[in-house]
């Protein structure tokens, strides 16, 4: 006693202290990839800023509306940005500038197209004029060869046929970055290409800056049918710092530029400039949203500049001075009403992605500027996602907020004052690692695995390599030797979660116990933290932003996202040259391999894992843990346990111990009951098929004896039966066999039975009504037996519909003197509802498949009550029925066979009875049932595994106790399946029980067949196996409950529906 309360409290000091823990973060190693850099705000505005607004006056109050299709959408590709910005707003543009156009100092022209956004514009009907432009650093070549007119001709042509061949609007040329000296070269380009495009129905764009000296804006107006003019430019990183586009600047360029209005497109830019004072070679380009990271992280103020209408932001950066001015959406809103009022055809956004998500109001609603300036106010990040890097150590760097500020306008309606509250911030994504050369680094998830990590481990160990191991937290809890020898070897491990979750769809409470509980297990196997971490599921974060909350969750934990761009995707793959080719073909993608070493047949990554550690050094790849690539050491991510989470580790390892107990436990628990349980269903199976073949060879011969034909007692209980008790004679007085009295024993019943049988029967001369006071079932059983005259006796039960020739059939068995009883084949007559049609297949796939196969063996343990025939010689020598126990049927029948007689079953000797319509009915009379059964094999344990009975000690008994044990543990088997699934081998766990439900499936569909009935019912089986049995459960818990607590229980019977009815056409007749 005093031992077991030791052990009890051991058990739950361990589970508490566990528990604990899962709750309490362990603290990791804080590993940077950031450079150290020392920003500080400047907020001050500048001290030569005037407060006064700039002179900008509007001539009109009103303006146009800009028509969609004058509205440019110039796309970058392969930019996540711009690639979100146009699905997001493609309904808003006319026309779309992909700059898939390149033309190289040689003259050739390089088109890199995009089928799919080829496909997206043409699907919205938007016009595709992509751009041609000029790589840096060449722009001298390119236009020397458009000064010659040979080679320009050559070029127009050779660009009018990839233009033509692509079925595409127009091109739109921007040569930005050409001098002065090329003004000439160019306009000549321009009017040539117009005069081929227009001839053959193309459009001709040109792209022009506010440089005049550099493009004649008047020669190009009269051969282009578009000018698109940069709207910004006052100052960039080749002058002093200042204001991009002020509203004076706007004005006065628009004034300026002799470009027809119905010509004249502006392009209105949302990036600026950031220059470090006093080092203007330093000067870099920003875009808004790089503005607004900047100024959020390092709590920078946004200031405005009344004078120019022009936003800047100002700080130190390791001593320096910066300032940076920019354009936003309130810069965009000015210029457009300027331009609005000058008089142009159109607006293009410079470059799809980055401006404000603002910019498309305005644009569809420019004849109502005014109405919608308040909508500046809330500003949404372009995209909810921004990758920094292809790399392949992942951090998020910010997380993401809706941006608020507040706007001021003048008379004319001009913002003259913006202020920022909060900045428009996505999450970063900033990737590390990938600037290390030719380093690969090989990774492993969902181990470790008994079967494939340790060979792993061998190879790695011949070939001198270090990988990277993230295991899952219930195989290493399983497995710690092979995790301590991944320690020991030099390799690195990371967490992969404890369950192999996925953390997009984890609550913060899940992710939180996922991580601990895993954290903890690698701590005491190995004596070191590890703040790796790979989530299952991804390899390069592609979450979205919902889910990215976990992702921000887990790194403030301080774990480092640690994902794998060369996917092996050997959980796929067939072979080992399909390994091998998929990685060697993906080297360029990055710089981590990922295979697995767990959660399925691993056989071809261990083949494979060779061959490509050999062909990666001979292509002259270093093999590095990903610590390296990180420019990091193994120490960095995983140090030496603490001396204060010392103490846990006790505790966690009685915890592994325990665990690793019961999942073995619960493994070969289910292992075993799904085993016996598919050996059981075929056992019945063969036997069943053994006497369908002998029932079918003597029934071709007719009966035993035509000249047999005794005559019948006809026995019916009866206890408050009113609703059914006169189908129920009826039925019988159809019978075919004559030779038959019926003796109908009313128990007491308190309803009008006794006035039903009496007002119907009362005159029919084989009908007999033997009243007395109520004694149960057996007892009014036993007194219809002591005055019946047949030497047969057949009762049914009183609710119980009988085919006309189902006497015929009970009473021929009869013929062989060694029989003592014959049981019918019952059947439900109220198939109704879900319910009952539960009933009904258990009836065929149960019971009745039961006594087909233990027919054979002479163990049939029940002749049912509601149909079932007896010899009364042999009854009476063994005391008839007795009120012992609540299952008289069962009892008598067991008695019968251990005296040595022998039991048979008639299969189309059908009786339809009414089954219980509803839950508690149901759970009521199968409580009585249960009931009386266990009283049946307690009372007849003598009979188990004795020799004198073969059939009955070593069949029927044990199948009776194995499915009540087994119906009783049901629950228990549930949940370790699911524990099995979670924690278990699950491969192992779902194909046993995989195995079941097929065996199952067919076994019912065979009986199903075999009785000659619908099968549409069995489309519910796999449901009805998981939530019928527990009904059963409940019940014989309960059962043992009353048996425990000694409570008796009388007829506890089934308050009747009458719905029960005989089939419209008795296929019985055919039998």
């Amino acid at each position: 006693m005093i031992l077991s309360l030791i052990s009890f409290s051991l058990i739950i000091t361990v589970i508490s202290v566990v528990a604990y823990t899962l709750f309490k973060s362990p603290n990791l190693s804080d590993v940077s990839f950031n450079e150290p850099v020392n920003i500080s705000p400047l907020n001050e505005r500048l001290l030569n800023q005037s407060s006064d607004t700039a002179d900008v006056d509007l001539n009109s109050s009103t303006y146009p509306k800009i028509d969609k299709s004058e509205i440019y959408g110039f796309y970058v590709k392969d930019i996540e940005h711009s690639r979100g910005s146009l699905e997001t707003n493609i309904d808003s543009m006319g026309v779309l500038v992909p700059n898939w156009f390149t033309v190289k100092s040689d003259g050739s022209i390089v088109e890199e197209s995009e089928k799919s956004i080829d496909s997206l514009a043409r699907k919205n009907k938007v016009k595709l004029m992509p751009q041609l432009s000029i790589p840096d650093g060449q722009h001298s070549q390119v236009m020397n060869l458009v000064a010659n007119p040979d080679s320009r001709t050559k070029l127009v042509n050779q660009l009018y046929e990839q233009v033509k061949g692509a079925d595409y609007r127009g091109v739109t040329i921007d040569f930005n970055g050409i001098e002065s000296e090329h003004r000439e070269a160019f306009t000549a380009f321009v009017s040539e290409l117009s005069a081929v495009f227009s001839k053959n129905g193309l459009e001709v764009a040109s792209v022009v800056t506010t440089d005049s000296e550099t493009y004649d804006y008047a020669a190009l107006s009269e051969f282009a049918d578009r000018i698109i003019v940069n709207l910004y430019g006052e100052h960039h990183n080749a002058t002093q710092p200042g204001p991009i586009a002020s509203n004076e600047w706007t004005q006065r360029m628009l004034n300026e530029l002799p470009i027809p209005e119905e010509q004249l497109i502006i392009s209105l830019g949302s990036h600026g400039y950031d220059w470090n004072i006093g080092k203007s070679e330093q000067t870099q380009y920003l875009t808004r949203e790089d503005v607004m990271k900047l100024a959020s992280e390092n709590n920078i103020d946004v200031q405005w500049d009344q004078s120019s209408g022009n936003p800047y932001a100002r700080y130190k950066k390791n001593g320096q001075e910066h300032i940076i001015w920019f354009l936003d959406g309130a810069t965009l809103y000015n210029q457009l009403m300027i331009s609005l009022d000058y008089g142009i055809k159109g607006v293009a956004v410079s470059t799809l992605g980055y401006e404000e998500p603002s910019t498309w109001t305005l644009l569809q609603h420019s004849d109502q500027l005014d109405q919608y300036v308040k909508g500046l106010n809330h500003i949404k990040p372009v995209l909810p996602i921004v990758n920094e890097g292809d790399d392949e150590f992942i951090n998020v760097t910010s997380a993401t907020n809706a941006g608020l500020r507040q706007i001021e306008v003048d008379r004319n309606g001009l913002i003259q004052a913006e202020t920022y509250k909060q900045y428009p911030i996505p999450y970063y994504f900033k990737k590390y690692g990938g600037s290390q050369g030719k380093k690969i680094a090989i990774s492993f998830d969902d181990g470790p695995d008994a079967e494939y990590t340790p060979k792993i481990l061998d190879i790695l160990s011949e070939k001198g390599v270090r990988a990277n191991f993230f295991v899952i937290g219930k195989q290493a809890a399983l497995h710690p030797e092979i995790v301590e020898r991944m320690y020991r070897e030099g390799h690195e491990i990371g967490s992969h979660t404890f369950t192999h979750s996925n953390i997009a769809e984890d609550s913060p409470l899940t992710l939180q116990m996922e991580l601990n509980s895993t954290q903890w297990l690698i701590q005491e196997i190995t004596g070191h933290s590890t703040s790796l971490f790979r989530p299952p599921f991804t390899t390069d974060a592609d979450y979205g932003p919902d889910e990215l909350k976990n992702v921000a969750a887990f790194q403030n934990m301080g774990y480092t996202f640690v994902g794998s761009l060369i996917d092996s995707r050997d959980w796929e793959s067939e072979s080992t040259d399909e390994i091998v080719n998929k990685v060697m073909n993906r080297l360029d993608s990055g710089n981590i391999i990922l295979f697995h070493d767990s959660g399925g047949d691993r056989s071809a990554t261990i083949e494979a894992l060779p061959i490509i550690i050999d062909q990666l050094r001979k292509n002259g790849y270093e093999l590095v843990a990903a610590s390296e690539l990180a420019g990091k050491t193994r120490s960095d991510f995983m140090q030496p346990v603490s001396e204060s989470t010392n103490a846990y580790m006790a505790f966690y390892k009685i915890a592994d111990s325990i665990y690793i107990f019961v999942v073995t436990f619960v493994k070969w628990f289910f292992i075993i009951s799904i085993a016996l349980g598919i050996l059981r269903l075929l056992f019945l199976l063969f036997f069943s098929m053994k006497h369908n073949r002998r029932y079918k060879a003597r029934t071709k011969l007719g009966k035993r004896s035509p000249d047999f034909a005794p005559f019948v007692s006809v026995i019916i209980p009866a206890y408050n039966e009113e609703k059914v008790i006169k189908n129920t004679i009826e039925s019988i007085l159809r019978s075919d066999y004559a030779n038959i009295e019926i003796v109908v024993v009313d128990d007491g019943s308190t309803d009008h039975t006794v006035n039903v049988v009496t007002r119907y029967f009362k005159q029919h001369p084989k009908v007999r009504l033997i009243q007395k006071s109520n004694g149960g079932k057996p007892s009014a059983i036993n007194k219809g037996c002591s005055e019946a005259n047949g030497e047969i006796i057949i009762i049914f039960d009183a609710d119980t519909s009988i085919a006309e020739n189902a006497i015929s059939l009970l009473v021929d068995h009869f013929t062989d003197e060694k029989v003592a009883a014959v049981a019918g084949n019952v059947k439900i007559g109220n198939v109704r509802n879900i319910m009952t049609m539960w009933q009904h297949v258990e009836y065929v796939t149960g019971a009745n498949l039961e006594k087909r196969a233990f027919d054979e063996l002479n163990c049939i343990t029940v002749v049912p009550g509601a149909i079932g025939a007896w010899r009364k010689r042999a009854i009476a020598e063994i005391g008839y029925f007795e009120d012992d126990t609540l299952a008289e049927d069962t009892d008598i029948t067991l008695k019968l066979l251990r005296k040595g007689h022998r039991v048979t079953f008639e299969p189309n000797a059908n009786a339809y009875t009414e089954a219980p319509e509803n839950i508690k009915s149901f759970i009521k009379q199968r409580f009585r049932w249960t009931y009386g059964i266990f009283q049946c094999m307690w009372k007849h344990r003598g009979a188990l595994f004795n020799p004198k009975q073969k059939g009955l000690g070593f069949i029927g008994m044990p199948n009776m106790w194995f499915q009540y044990v087994v119906q009783g543990l049901a629950p228990l088997a549930d949940l370790f399946f699911i524990v099995g699934l979670l924690i278990g081998d699950t491969s192992t766990v779902l194909g046993f029980y995989l195995a079941f439900l097929i065996v199952d499936y067919f076994v019912a569909l065979y009986t199903f067949k075999l009785e000659r009935i619908n099968v549409k019912p069995l489309l519910l089986l796999f449901i009805q196996r998981f939530v019928y049995r527990q009904f059963f459960a409940f019940t014989i818990w309960k059962s043992v409950i009353f048996a425990l607590r000694g409570v008796l229980v009388g007829w506890n019977k089934l308050k009747r529906s009458g719905h029960a009815q005989l089939p419209a056409k008795q296929l019985e007749k055919n039998a």
